[in-house]
This record gives C-alpha cells, structure tokens and sequence, in this order.
C-alpha cells in the first residue's frame, strides 16, 4: 500500500498543474493506438507482451513529445548500479520503457521522471531526456517534481510548453466571459473586474487571506486595499495611483458586487452572488500558478489579462480593439527598434504596442540589470485620455514586470502634455488611433501627425490605420496627405488582413513615416502586400497562427527595398494618390491557378442548369489534355483598350423583383448563381426608377443590358466577373463589360471572367472597382506575334477543357412574348454611356 502514496503524490501533482486539460493523462495503459504501439512489447517480464509506465503524459496533436513517470516507496530502489532491472528500480523503469518506445519510434522527445520516497519535501527524483534521434539520456537530479511546462522545456520543446499555455490562457479567458455573460455583468465592468483581481493577486497577505472574507463587501474592499499596496510597490506615483485606485473602486457600484442574488440568464434562477470569490479563487487556481511556473514571471497574467479583454471587449461596446501581438511585434521590426529607443504611444489603450517595445529592447539588452531598469523607467511614453483604458494599461504594464513606464491619463493633443512628451524626445512612435463611424480617416491620420510633430528629427513612426485613410475618396483625406508628406516622409504603406481583428471587422493598413525629413518628390514608397499573414481562423480560438514566422521573414527580406510580384512594389506617390499597394502591385500570372478556369465553367453551367436555361450537362468527353498557355509571353491592357466598361444601373432593385424565375435576370454584387439574386418582369423595369420608385418616363434602354457580356461586382463582393447569355438589369454595384470590337462568345466569357477574378486581391470593401476606376485597370492577354489580342488562342484553351462542349447548349432567350419582353429594339441605346 506504500508505494500507492508515491502514485499518490506524483497523481495529486501533474493533475493540479494549470494546463492538466490540454494534455492526455493516462496511469498503467492508454487508450491510444501510438501510446499502445509504442509499449507493445515493453512488459518487464521481457515476455515480448505489452506493458506500461505507471503514468503516461502525451499530448493531441504533438505525437512527437512524451513523458513517463516511475516510482518507488523506497528511496533505496530509485536506482540500481547496472540500471538494468526495471521491475525492482524506478531509474531502471523509466530507462527501460524508454528504450522501447524509442526502438518504435525514434524520432520521440521523451522525458523520463523517476520518483521513489514518501515525504513530499524529501522525494528522490531523476530526470531523462532522450531526444529524437537518439537513444542516449541526459540526467538531471532533483527532489521536487516540476510543471508540465518545465519538463516540456527540459525536453527543448519551447514552443510546445507556450502552445499549451496559450491554449489554457485562450480557454479560460472564453470560460470566464461566458460566465460573467451568463450573469449578464457588462464587458467594460468585466474587464475592470478582471484587472483589479489579477493586480490583487500579486499581494501575499491577499492570496492568503480572500477566502477568508465573510461577505462580498468585505471581498470587494480586501481587493482595493490589495490593489493599492500593489501599486506602491511597484513605484506608481501617487497621482496615478488615485487615478487607477478611483477606477477600480468603481466595482464596489457594480451589479456583480451589490446584489445579493443574481439571476442566472442560462437557467433563469436567481441563485446566491457568490461570483466574486469564484471567480478570484478560479484565477488563482487556474491561472496565477502559471506566473510561477514560468520563467517570464508575471508575464502570463498580462497575456491572459490581454485574452480576456480581446474576448470582453473587442466590439463597439467598450471601444477596445486590441491590435494582434503579432502586429504589435512586427511594428518593432518596421521601426528598427534599438535598446536606447525612447518609444511613445499617444493613444496606449491596454499598452499593447509599449509591451511590445519593452520585449524587444530588453532582449537586445542582455543580462545588463542597469539598462533593463533603464527601459522600464525612462524609455516608455504612454498617453490615454480615457481613465478605464489607462487603469488597465498600467495593469497590464505592471503584470508584464514593469510599472514604473510614463504612462498619463491625458489628452496626447493637448498643449501642456505635448511639452512633456517632448520634452523626453521620443525616437519611436507606434499607435492604433480611435476609430469608429464618427472618428473617420482624417481624424485618425491627426493623432498620426500629431505623433509625429512630438518625435525628434529622424524618428520614425508607424500607424495602423482604417484602409480609407490611403485612399482619396474624400477631400478631407488628400488634405491630410498633404500635410504629411509637407513635413514627414512616407516610407511605407502594408495592406493587413480584412480579419486582423477577428471578431471586428475593418479593413487596415500600416503606414511608417519618417519625421521631420519632408517628402522627396518622386520618393519611392514601400507598399506591403500582406493580406495572408499566416494565421487561420479556428473555431473557438479566433485567429492561430500556422505560418506567421515564415511569412514573416519573407515579408522582412524584402522591406523596405525590393519588389516582388504579388507581395511588394515601389513605387513614388503625392497626396492625390492611393497610398496602398493594391493598387500599385503587378500579378504574377505565372502562379496562375489554372484549375480556376475549368471552375468557372463548371459553375457557369450548374447556375444556367438550375435556372432551367440548360437541360442537361453532359460528360466530359476523353481527348487532348488542355491547350497550353504560356504567361509570360502575354502582354498588358488597359481595360478602356479592351472592354466598353458600363455604369450599373440600380441603386434598389424593384420592389416586384423575387427570387423565383422570371423573365429578366437582376444581376447584384454576390458571389453566387452567376451574380443573379432576383428576377424582374420587363414592365417592372419600366416602371420604377433607380431608387425603386415608381417613374414610367426613364428610358427602358437604360436600365437594361444586352446578351454577352460580363458583369463585375464593384462593391461587397467585389471583383466577382460571370458571363451573362441573356439580357439582364443590374445594381450600380455591377460594372457591365463588353468587347469593344467584336461579340463576347461563351468561351471567351469564361477565359476573361476567370482572369479578371484572379484581380480580386486589389478590390474590397473601401476599394471599390467603380466604373470610374475600371478603365485604367489593367488585363494581362495573350497576344499574337504582331501584338494583338490572340482571341482565337483564349477560344482554343476553354474548348480543350472539360465539359466546354455544354456552354453553346445554354439558352439564351428569355422567356415570355415579345410583347412582354420589347427589348430589341432599345438595346443599342445601352451602349452610349
């Protein structure tokens, strides 16, 4: 019964460890094939039958890593002198299951833990390390068992140890906001909640003492009072310290601490509000150990501080948008950033860009104690005007090691803070300007200049800012532009990911200036393609990353120099010009997809099917395979060379439009059935106007466009392009194309629809490809040796793919009389623009 207490010990420990749900946990067997694989034969018996290490720690998804655990009760058989006798000898046991999951498979990184002894304080514990390739064992002795991490990191599997941390960070930041939403606490009151707890834990005579309180009052004020001895501690000065102490006193007014039972919105029963001391004790169970176990200390209450609030409260209620870590690092990389950078933030937020900076620089700074203290007090300038946002910038300061940065709850616009911003002479400049529907671009790129007037000569600044503010759209806008390039160099603009701020959805771009070194005329400016930046969306984890390190590199080796297709171009600009790389950047076409061309067929066929303009799709008939095209034998267009580029006519469809079938075909900015979302009567068409109303008197011929050509979507989806064989109407978000010199067949309606798609990088939401605009785009096309447009070679390839044969199959007529549907004799009117 002895040796079951050292189980016993050794269980109690890995399955009170903060991230125990994040791994497998598996004691004498394991329910997995790889685990049952591994030890098939690795009875101590040596009778060739299975047999198993008294606990087994594996983990979903990383197949490669793997920790086993022996014991004994008897220190006197932790290990035998030959360490060949596993049933009697805990170093024996581990050495010997170790080598037979290795003889399976020798690309393990396993950790062996051998552990003999009854008092907890007085264990004997080995520790082996065997990496992948090899058999052969590192060892280490200790007498205290460690945290999974700490053994993951022994076993030099850092990334994994974080993975698992973030995982358990991201889990329970979720769990948390979905309690607190249960009991319908506000996002802003979470969010102080959250913060003034996680300073409080940071106090020893609080961790010791909360749950000793009688009553939630007395909970609440242990929490201020732990706060503030927090502060002190810190070195926060006595006016911030007011300042962040008011704002968390606010929770003593909160719903979550005054009412006596709170109704649970999940069950609708009213139960007894003890959610206070929950939630406290949850975080000092399931996250405060955290800081303990890693080597960055505190650090992890700032990144789980950062994941509650992303959850909380990146939405329009709190005003909070969290710029992405990855983001905030990336800036660190635009600016150079040095150790003696002075950095400054005119509008902090949560702090995350001066966290950011403060990594960075104390990295470069070695074990140089004097310097590091240096940064932390001297070399971080924060502004925030609003009292909440700055009480959890200093918290969230404080819980990554620093609080001591210059960060003031002020207005960065005003005269005397300005003076005092300068007066420290920031170097760097990085911020994530307020934006919402009423703070517009030009307000935006004012916090920019405004940042920059307070950065010396030469300093350099980045942005990240709402695409609208490169665009030229509004007067307002290309006034900024020129007070910018007037005293700032733009060094250069990146095109971020329309989901960056996943839930929130804006479109975003960074822009980085140099200060004070106005703008050369004819200046090449950098523009960044990095719409892809190597994250994906994961169901309940937001955006992870997959491959933002290489990308990363990628991105890095070529800014701010060097050109290339589709990532990056130079290109000079002034203020009357886009300032994205959309619309500078050149396509390579030699990485076309050419499986997009048999897709656009296939789904120009299935639309025309279910509109019951195709009876039948028939087989792909066995021959040649496809024509060959070669891209770089073809030529640019400007699109005005090519296409007689229409202007859509709706700005509502007609109130009598539906979705059933009808006679005309409405084509709007969607992505499906070939554009079409209703069909209309041609009466309807003559009877209402642009703006649905009723008006007989404008001219049908107008409104109505004829058989073969494209439609384009200029807005929402834009840069969808379908091949339209009957005559249709359309919204003004549809640009209608046709040939200027001859008639759009079928096939060419694909090959051209198919190409104009693979532009639709450089359209969206704040891009539209208005009519406007359309004309100077350019089409790359294959030529002819004299330099034509090779229609015949376009023809040739579509026909060679499969089931091409159908797309002459498709009826073209609309339905109905002549008298329901008199457009014939009106058609060519359409065409003078």
């Amino acid at each position: 019964m002895t040796e079951r207490i050292t189980e016993d010990l050794v269980r109690t420990h890995f399955k009170a460890d903060p991230i125990i749900d994040q791994v497998a946990f598996e004691e004498q067997q394991s329910s997995r094939e790889r685990i049952q694989k591994l030890f098939a034969e690795a009875s101590k018996n040596a009778t060739g039958k299975p047999g198993f290490p008294e606990f087994i720690v594996s983990f979903p998804g990383k197949p490669a890593a793997l920790i086993v655990v022996e014991c004994k009760r008897d220190k006197a058989h932790h290990a035998s002198i030959s360490r060949d006798r596993p049933k009697g000898y805990a170093v024996d046991g581990v050495l010997h299951y170790i080598r037979h999951a290795k003889a399976v498979d020798p690309n393990l990184s396993i950790v062996g833990i051998a552990v003999s002894g009854l008092d907890p304080a007085h264990l004997s514990i080995s520790t082996f390390y065997s990496p992948p390739g090899e058999i052969v064992c590192s060892e280490t002795v200790d007498s205290t068992l460690l945290s999974i991490q700490s053994y993951l990191r022994m076993a030099e599997n850092e990334e994994l140890a974080k993975d698992l941390s973030d995982i358990h960070i991201q889990r329970k930041a979720v769990q948390y906001n979905d309690l607190l939403h249960k009991y319908e606490i506000p996002e802003q009151e979470r969010c102080t909640f959250i913060s003034s707890a996680l300073v409080a834990l940071q106090d020893d005579y609080f961790r010791s003492s909360y749950h000793t309180a009688t009553d939630v009052k007395e909970v609440v004020s242990s929490i201020i009072n732990a706060c503030e001895r927090v502060l002190k501690k810190n070195g926060i000065t006595e006016e911030r310290r007011e300042t962040i102490v008011r704002q968390y006193e606010q929770i003593k007014g909160h719903k979550i601490t005054t009412v006596k039972f709170i109704k649970n919105k999940a069950t609708g029963i009213e139960e007894e509000n003890d959610a206070v001391t929950t939630f406290v004790r949850r975080l000092h169970k399931e996250i405060y150990p955290l800081a303990l176990y890693e080597e960055q200390g505190f650090d992890v209450l700032g990144r789980f501080y950062r994941e509650f609030v992303r959850y909380a409260g990146s939405d329009q209620a709190t005003g909070l948008v969290l710029t992405p870590e990855h983001i905030t690092d990336l800036f660190c990389d635009l600016v150079r950033i040095q150790h003696n950078d002075i950095v400054y933030d005119p509008c902090c937020g949560t702090g995350g860009f001066l966290i950011a900076a403060l990594k960075r620089m104390v990295s470069q700074s070695g074990n140089d104690i004097d310097r590091i203290r240096h940064i932390k007090e001297h070399q971080l300038i924060g502004s925030e005007v609003r009292a909440d946002m700055f009480t959890y910038a200093c918290s969230n300061m404080m819980m990554r090691g620093d609080g001591k940065s210059q960060i003031y709850n002020e207005d960065c616009f005003s005269v005397a803070h300005k003076a005092k911003v300068k007066a420290l002479r920031p170097t760097v400049a990085m911020l994530n300007p307020p934006y919402s529907k009423t703070n517009g671009p030009s307000n935006q790129l004012r916090f920019v200049l405004n940042a920059l007037e307070d950065l010396e000569h030469s300093g350099r600044c980045a942005a990240i800012v709402q695409m609208s503010c490169a665009l030229t759209s509004k007067k307002e806008v290309v006034e900024k532009h020129k007070e910018l390039l007037k005293s700032h160099r733009l060094d250069a603009v990146i095109s971020l990911p329309d989901q960056l701020f996943y839930p929130v959805s804006v479109n975003t771009c960074i822009m980085v200036f140099t200060a004070h070194v106005p703008h050369p005329e004819g200046h090449p400016t950098w523009f960044g393609y990095l719409k892809d930046d190597g994250f994906s969306l994961h169901k309940s984890r937001g955006r992870i990353p997959t491959s933002w390190d290489e990308k990363r590199l990628k991105f890095l080796s070529l800014y701010p120099h060097y050109d290339a297709p589709g990532l990056a171009v130079r290109q000079a600009v002034s203020a009357n010009d886009e300032w994205c790389a959309e619309a500078y950047l050149e396509t390579d076409f030699t990485k076309i997809d050419w499986s997009s061309f048999p897709k656009k067929i296939k789904e120009y066929l299935s639309s025309q099917f279910l509109a019951g303009d195709l009876n039948a799709i028939s087989p792909p008939a066995e021959g040649d395979a496809p024509a060959k095209l070669d891209p770089t034998e073809w030529s640019p267009f400007r699109y005005d060379e090519v296409f007689r580029v229409m202007k859509g006519y709706y700005n509502k469809k007609p109130p009598t439009a539906k979705a059933s079938k009808s006679t005309l075909p409405f084509v709007g900015a969607t992505e499906y059935q070939n554009g079409v979302t209703a069909h209309c009567l041609a009466e309807d068409v003559q009877m209402y106007s642009r703006n649905g109303e009723e008006n007989p008197y404008e001219k049908t011929a107008r409104k109505i466009f004829p058989a073969g050509g494209l439609t384009v979507s200029n807005n929402g989806s834009v840069g969808n392009a379908f091949y339209q064989p009957k005559e249709f109407t359309c919204s003004h978000d549809v640009n209608p194309l046709y040939l200027i010199d001859r008639e759009m067949s079928p096939e060419l309606g694909m090959f051209l629809g198919a190409l104009i798609e693979v532009e639709k990088y450089r359209w969206g939401y704040g891009r539209k490809w208005r009519p406007s605009r359309m004309p100077h785009s350019i089409i790359q096309l294959p030529v002819t040796t004299n330099g034509a447009i090779d229609w015949t070679s376009m023809e040739d390839y579509i026909k060679s793919l499969p089931h091409s044969s159908n797309l002459r199959k498709v009826n073209s007529v609309g339905g109905g009389s002549e008298a329901d549907h008199p457009i014939a004799s009106v058609t060519a009117e359409i065409l003078v623009d």
